[in-house]
């Protein structure tokens, strides 16, 4: 719950109320275990707008960086072609569009190198490292001649609203970049024809620089924007009702009936193991209430004094019971107990700093059963 408010306290979380009457009754918010699924069938999350502004970025820094040899072998196109304009006439278009084209194909591959280089690696750092087929592969059982759903999938879900709302955004946004730079510029760019080729190419440089570097700005802000979006979207299409919690718990834990009959189980079979074990012990060390342990020692068999049980709260006392019920002194000594049930496992013989400490105790018991069976 906890975990729930700090994800909705999120800045880039947006709570839009349309989303939980897509996913009627899914509430909780995905597991882990969801997440995985989804990632294996090709649910991430990603934001294609990020890849955008990103490309977009680099191939600006590259382009601003190669700009004048651009412009210096744009100016020697130019200046080629205007020397053989006489010939213009009897050349065909193909050849004269490929004379164009043809010094700038260099250019085109790096950038187009660049941004498939630079999409690929925004992927990976969006979503990982990911290789599925899985969203490609048809699912029969979700097909539907069901027209109304896909129209309003289509139109008038969130997620249309939302891509139709940024569409119209980038358009406006950019046009009107487009608009307010060739205003501010229009007095260059009509008496172009009065400049030298290298300063009008200069002036449509210019004015390409500042509209790509205002339009990188609105699709920074708006793949900001997108990505918020998207992960919202994709928090809400993996929730998952009360019920699909409870049978991941199910499935991962096992079945709380089952569980508690295995413990059960297992209780059984070592109380019953107890009860052969801890009648032989001569002594118990207990806490006394969380440790217990069964000490064994025989002078002709054993070097040193055996711990032939040892256990923790309900298996103590189960231990303890045994032993009253076998008559078998039960001694308190917190330190002693806890150290044992620590260090020393079952039918391991005791560690030499505990002989000492152990032995006395021994030789009390021993002492006391001696006076008894005398008096």
């Amino acid at each position: 719950m906890n975990d729930q408010k700090a994800f909705l306290n999120k800045k880039w979380y947006i709570p839009l109320n349309f989303f939980a009457s897509e996913d009627e009754g899914r509430t909780e918010l995905p597991t882990e275990q969801k997440k995985h699924k989804a990632r294996e069938e090709g649910q991430v999350l990603k934001s294609n707008e990020i890849n955008s502004a990103v490309s977009l970025f680099i191939l600006f820094a590259v382009f601003f960086f190669m700009l004048s040899y651009f412009a210096r072998d744009l100016v020697s196109v130019f200046t080629e072609q205007a020397s053989k304009l006489p010939k213009v006439m009897s050349i065909s278009i193909y050849s004269l569009s490929f004379a164009y084209i043809r010094p700038m194909l260099g250019y085109m591959i790096v950038f187009f190198l660049i941004s498939f280089v630079v999409n690929f690696f925004i992927n990976v750092i969006q979503v990982g490292f990911l290789i599925t087929f899985k969203p490609i592969v048809p699912k029969w059982e979700r097909v539907s001649p069901n027209f109304s759903k896909w129209i309003r999938n289509s139109f008038g879900s969130s997620e249309a609203f939302f891509n139709l709302f940024k569409s119209l955004s980038k358009v406006a946004i950019i046009s009107l970049i487009y608009y307010v730079m060739l205003k501010s510029n229009i007095g260059k760019v009509s008496k172009i024809s009065e400049y030298s080729l290298e300063g009008g190419i200069s002036i449509i440089l210019s004015v390409a620089y500042k509209i790509c570097f205002f339009s990188i700005i609105v699709l920074v802000i708006i793949s900001i924007l997108d990505y918020a979006f998207q992960r919202t979207r994709y928090i809400e299409n993996l929730k998952m009702t009360k019920e699909e919690v409870k049978q991941e718990r199910k499935e991962m834990e096992g079945d709380p009936l089952l569980r508690s009959r295995m413990r059960e189980r297992m209780r059984q079979i070592l109380s019953a193991n107890l009860r052969v074990t801890v009648p032989q012990a001569d002594i118990v060390i207990t806490n006394p209430e969380h440790f217990a342990v069964a000490i064994k020692w025989d002078s002709n068999t054993m070097w040193a004094p055996r711990v032939l049980a040892k256990g923790q709260d309900e298996i103590a006392f189960i231990i303890k019971q045994i032993a009253r019920e076998s008559s078998i002194p039960v001694i308190e000594n917190k330190p002693l107990a806890r150290d044992l049930y620590a260090n020393v496992e079952v039918n391991e013989e005791i560690p030499r700093e505990y002989w000492e400490i152990v032995s006395k105790i021994l030789v009390k018991v021993y002492s006391i059963t001696k006076n008894f069976i005398r008096g």
